[in-house]
């Protein structure tokens, strides 16, 4: 992390505390091999947060990424589509890994579940590709409202986003255990996504409910 390294090259005042008690966001791609898609749109965000933009320097200053580029390399290398060695869908053994058959989603699920525990988990993305789904959406759950309708743009900036438009980016980051306690707070992420992306992300068609027979995708 050179966060504070570029915090003083660019002049710019240190965040207060260490690196270890700065957020966190957990990013990682490739549970199914044929999703190729996933590994370029992970190539553009390693190059990005890893850029001298004023943008991704306020990022690593503020922020701790833990990045997996690929959970699924086996598969990605014998050339399966969906599965890895043990011929299971590892996107579907998140409820309950074996170490020894899902090493990458046991060991995954470990990190997440050990920094969620020590720090802020600002954020999991887990980066997929979609067999006929123009564009790009996001697939998630809210805890306590999972069986929440769909809203809209604005139905959602209502009910959950309204004060995380109007303030910037920093105050954004710096809400503390209020952000952790926000039913619904998984749609903040996709709604501010969907406002500043233009006509690449329809928000309504970002899903908040799991079905049961896809359970197992939850960490």
């Amino acid at each position: 992390d050179n966060g504070d390294d570029d915090a003083k090259k660019d002049g710019v005042p240190e965040v207060p505390g260490s690196i270890a008690e700065r957020p966190v966001v957990v990013l990682s791609a490739r549970v199914h091999p044929g999703e190729t898609n996933a590994s370029w749109m992970m190539k553009g965000v390693i190059d990005f947060l890893t850029s001298g933009d004023a943008i991704a320097v306020e990022l690593r200053r503020r922020l701790v990424f833990k990045i997996i580029p690929m959970l699924n390399p086996d598969g990605v290398i014998e050339g399966n589509y969906r599965c890895g060695l043990a011929g299971q869908d590892l996107n579907r053994q998140w409820g309950k890994p074996s170490y020894s058959r899902h090493a990458t989603i046991w060991y995954t699920k470990h990190l997440v579940v050990t920094l969620g525990r020590d720090r802020a988990l600002l954020l999991y993305t887990d980066f997929h590709g979609h067999s006929i789904m123009k564009d790009f959406a996001f697939y998630g759950s809210d805890e306590a409202e999972s069986a929440l309708p769909l809203y809209t743009v604005e139905q959602t900036t209502e009910r959950y986003g309204h004060e995380l438009l109007q303030a910037p980016t920093s105050a954004s980051l710096q809400l503390g255990d209020r952000w952790s306690t926000w039913r619904g707070k998984e749609r903040i992420f996709p709604l501010l996504v969907s406002k500043r992306s233009g006509d690449m992300l329809n928000f309504s068609k970002c899903t908040f409910f799991v079905s049961p027979q896809k359970k197992n995708t939850e960490i």
